[in-house]
């Protein structure tokens, strides 16, 4: 006699439809880039330019869970973004940021409760909302103050499970924008930019020295903690620093990274001139 209790059949639910569904939802990426993200930029000088130098494999494939994620993460994103809006706090949305081969985009940049100034803002979904920025974020959000001269930056995190008994699952963490992190983030730009213009990809950086605080990174197992899934070949004009007799352009590095952070009033004056939004809040303050 079969126990009432035991259900019998399919108990996930994975029907065949379910299964066309997973399958239909899985999807390909390219790995290669065509200019230095911000995220990459400010987080590690190896990865930044790897990106750009591998020899491009074709569009490599990416499980449904991901595509699943970033729809959750676009809609979150437009939700904020009205909600800001709505409130009265929105300046800016999208806002394209260029510096030499450094390429971004801010979510948002709002009036700051705390003191009246512009403030960046990114919105990442995640699982449990985080107690601090998870790694490579920080680094972006710092990226964005220092090419824009805005002085506050916050990641607004909401988790996909929306609430609990508490309410809405949603935090904001601000970024450290102060002289020491500023001064990190530049050389660390600096470096991404210089070692792009010789074409030449740096070994994995000492100020990346755990396996875990590299994040998602898809370079992780190509040279830098094994070459357990080979090492990325590279497209005719570029090569590894530590294939090379070349020394590190540390001169130019240093320089750079000077000019970088002498540059704030420049850059604040060419965000707020560059975006029609932006100017307007700057004429009515």
């Amino acid at each position: 006699m079969t126990s009432k209790f035991i259900k019998t059949g399919n108990p996930i639910g994975k029907t065949d439809l379910v299964t066309s569904i997973i399958k239909g939802l899985a999807g390909t990426m390219t790995v290669e880039k065509k200019s230095i993200h911000g995220a990459d930029a400010a987080f590690c000088s190896r990865k930044a330019n790897l990106h750009i130098a591998v020899k491009s494999p074709g569009r490599e494939p990416i499980d449904p869970s991901s595509t699943l994620y970033f729809s959750i993460g676009n809609a979150i994103h437009n939700d904020i973004q009205n909600a800001l809006k709505n409130s009265g706090l929105l300046i800016a949305n999208e806002l394209k940021i260029e510096y030499g081969p450094v390429r971004g985009y801010i979510d948002d940049v709002i009036v700051s409760s705390e003191t009246g100034g512009l403030k960046i803002i990114d919105v990442k979904t995640c699982g449990q909302l985080p107690a601090k920025i998870k790694p490579g974020q920080a680094e972006q959000l710092l990226c964005y103050a220092l090419l824009t001269g805005i002085s506050e930056a916050s990641i607004i995190y909401v988790s996909r499970n929306v609430a609990n008994f508490s309410g809405l699952m949603i935090k904001e963490i601000p970024a450290p924008v102060n002289m020491t992190s500023m001064s990190n983030i530049a050389r660390v730009v600096a470096e991404s930019i210089k070692y792009n213009s010789y074409k030449m990809v740096p070994p994995r950086p000492e100020y990346r020295p755990t396996e875990s605080g590299c994040g998602w990174c898809p370079f992780k197992n190509n040279g830098c903690w094994s070459e357990t899934e080979g090492k990325r070949e590279l497209l005719p004009d570029w090569e590894y620093l530590n294939d090379t007799e070349l020394p590190a352009p540390e001169l130019e590095i240093s320089i750079l990274a000077q000019k970088l952070l002498a540059a704030k009033t420049e850059f604040y004056s060419k965000t707020i001139n560059s975006n029609l939004a932006l100017l307007k809040w700057s004429l009515t303050k």
